[in-house]
């Protein structure tokens, strides 16, 4: 389909591919490759390896290249979010700095007040970003997960989530 010059139909044929060890490079490559095509702003497509947990994919983040984080992805969710205990520890380590102040936000468990902070740098895979807003949250029974993945970083890519080969990819939007 590719070949043709069919880009979108040879993206959802790629889509229809099962996952295979074997060949889940290659597949992963090409689609980054026909992805960057369709988009055609000049940037480039990467794929970032997410990681499945139940129904749920996680990616990791590195906040001011000094930590990483597992978060979960969220779409729902307007701002990226770190639990209490994710946040102490990055205080108590000097990677966060004091807080910024407080802002009303809507949950699934209603309305709360949530203190917020800003990192210096914030980054998944290759692309960073300055002075980054994240939220501090309540993540009560899930011991393993530092946070959520908004849209607050997300928002400033097309992107797509290959569930199939558990990749996340990522087209930096033409400014």
């Amino acid at each position: 389909h590719a070949d043709s010059g069919d880009t979108s139909l040879a993206i959802e044929t790629l889509n229809f591919i099962p996952y295979s060890e074997k060949y889940q490079d290659a597949v992963v490559a090409l689609k980054a490759r026909l992805l960057s095509e369709l988009n055609n702003t000049g940037q480039v497509t990467t794929a970032i390896p997410l990681k499945q947990v139940g129904h749920h994919f996680h990616v990791t983040a590195v906040i001011n290249q000094e930590r990483t984080l597992d978060l979960l992805i969220d779409t729902g969710a307007t701002t990226t979010a770190l639990g209490r205990d994710t946040v102490s520890l990055l205080k108590a380590v000097g990677v966060l700095g004091t807080k910024e102040g407080s802002v009303g936000i809507s949950t699934a468990n209603g309305a709360a007040e949530v203190d917020y902070y800003r990192a210096n740098l914030f980054a998944i895979g290759e692309f960073a970003v300055e002075n980054f807003e994240l939220l501090e949250v309540e993540m009560s029974g899930s011991e393993t997960l530092d946070g959520l993945l908004g849209m607050n970083f997300l928002s400033l890519f097309e992107f797509e989530i290959d569930q199939t080969n558990r990749q996340l990819f990522l087209t930096p939007k033409a400014h």
